[in-house]
């Protein structure tokens, strides 16, 4: 009845907080989710961000079935802004009614975003303009001196 299953989900392990670093806009969450039960369940994970999206499954929900022992759950976000971004992992039962664990991955996003490359380009040409204008009037003013040797 209810003890044997309240039991069996007491036996999950969700990790610890931990910290991903993505070098790109989408990149992969993998979490080990220990299972001590002595048979396979079925459990529903939910993760959400505001700042992050899972894009196969845009409701955040990942049915599972855990084995005994460790289990490797692995799925792709992307993420909208450069910056961190906390993602809210929780581990339900299939009915969603009772959680059974949680945990929370900081999502570390360092890829520019096109607003950041088209800022990095511009302030590269103007500095580049001015670097030529400087040495273009530098070279006339060396030219136009009445002192300058032949």
């Amino acid at each position: 009845g209810r003890s044997f299953l309240t039991a069996g989900l007491a036996t999950m392990e969700l990790p610890r907080r931990q910290t991903l670093t993505f070098t790109a806009r989408t990149g992969t969450v993998s979490l080990n989710v220990h299972s001590a039960a002595s048979e396979p369940v079925h459990v529903v994970l939910e993760a959400r961000g505001a700042r992050l999206r899972l894009p196969a499954h845009p409701d955040g929900r990942i049915a599972l079935t855990l084995n005994p022992g460790t289990n490797r759950v692995e799925f792709s976000v992307n993420t909208l802004t450069s910056g961190d971004s906390a993602l809210s992992v929780i581990l339900r039962t299939p009915d969603e009614r009772v959680e059974i664990g949680r945990t929370q991955v900081t999502v570390r996003s360092t890829a520019l975003s096109g607003v950041g490359v088209l800022l990095s380009i511009g302030a590269l040409l103007v500095l580049g303009a001015w670097w030529i204008r400087t040495v273009l009037a530098a070279r006339r003013s060396g030219r136009s001196s009445p002192n300058a040797a032949p």
